[in-house]
């Protein structure tokens, strides 16, 4: 058995979440969603408004390249507006565990099964109720079946021993070096 004593930050935990975010169908349809309505209104109220009224082709031609920029950088915008929703539900998530958040957690790794501990909690996980490793360029996340992950950054002194131990347990494992936050 290896015990191991890991600090987490908000980062690390916001790292495996927003992941789990971005390669969600929901997430997907948000995106395409917001992205294509509001400049598709826009286009065809400048359209009806340039047929009706005859509006000048250069306010037409405005209109029609904010909705292109609008198309192509909302993107960016919205991955910022998930990750500011990510950061408040963890600060929150934070005030209201209070004593019983730890920053430094207890890890007990054998091949049989997988305890946490931390200030007077205990989480038990058995290595079938591990759904994936997966190896980001600077994290190493684990996929929890029931749908949380924990997060393990490259930078830490245990990063090796997770590593080689998640690798020793023949789970799934997905490599996305290119990703980043």
């Amino acid at each position: 058995m290896i015990i191991l004593k890991e600090e987490f930050t908000i980062d690390d935990a916001l790292v495996g979440l927003f992941y789990h975010t971005q390669h969600s169908e929901d997430y997907k349809k948000k995106l395409n969603r917001y992205r294509l309505v509001s400049p598709l209104i826009w286009l065809a109220c400048a359209s009806v408004i340039f047929y009706i009224r005859s509006l000048p082709i250069w306010i037409y031609l405005i209109i029609l390249t904010f909705c292109i920029l609008w198309y192509v950088f909302y993107p960016i915008r919205f991955k910022k507006l998930i990750l500011k929703k990510h950061r408040e539900f963890l600060k929150n998530k934070i005030d209201e565990l209070g004593a019983l958040l730890t920053k430094k957690d207890v890890f007990h790794l054998s091949k049989e099964q997988i305890i946490i501990e931390g200030n007077n909690t205990q989480t038990t996980i058995t290595p079938n109720h591990i759904e994936k490793m997966l190896v980001l360029n600077t994290h190493l996340v684990i996929f929890i079946k029931s749908g949380g992950t924990i997060s393990f950054n490259k930078d830490s002194a245990n990063y090796d021993t997770f590593y080689n131990f998640f690798t020793s347990l023949n789970l799934k494992k997905e490599s996305d070096l290119n990703w980043k936050i």
